[in-house]
């Protein structure tokens, strides 16, 4: 498997967006469309499946697997992380995701984290720009 840094990312991003004229919130409706495909295609469908989101377009990513997972009817929960609102990107999907009647937990620093032992987990929490160690109830989910 190759490994790509932070600003790779970044620039293919950068050039698919300004060469293949489309739009940040069409290129990560893509990308969740794949990656759900790549979760069906290898993951038991009657999982359960957590996604944990932060606020920015990682957490939007998140938001967007989640709202196809539920369009398929698979058992998927939300878990946001921030209260705070997100990126562009992060509010348009979790307007959708809401509109849809998608469940959603508000983790709080007090929330007590529980999973069962099959729950398939999908880290949405930080993309590639987190450039310091976690710490509060970021920290305590990762570690979880």
């Amino acid at each position: 498997m190759t490994i790509y840094s932070a600003e790779q990312i970044k620039k293919w991003d950068a050039f698919t967006i300004e060469n293949k004229s489309i739009s940040s919130i069409d290129l990560m409706e893509q990308a969740a469309e794949e990656c759900t495909e790549y979760i069906q295609a290898n993951y038991p469908l009657e999982a359960s499946y957590s996604i944990y989101c932060g606020p920015g377009n990682n957490g939007g990513d998140g938001l967007a697997i989640a709202r196809i997972m539920q369009s398929d009817y698979m058992p998927v929960t939300v878990y946001l992380l921030s209260s705070k609102i997100g990126s562009r990107e992060y509010e348009i999907n979790l307007k959708k995701f809401k509109k849809m009647g998608g469940k959603i937990i508000y983790l709080k620093e007090d929330s007590v984290l529980e999973r069962e032992d099959d729950d398939i987990i999908i880290d949405a929490i930080f993309g590639i720009g987190l450039n310091k160690p976690a710490e509060g109830l970021y920290r305590r989910v990762i570690e979880f």
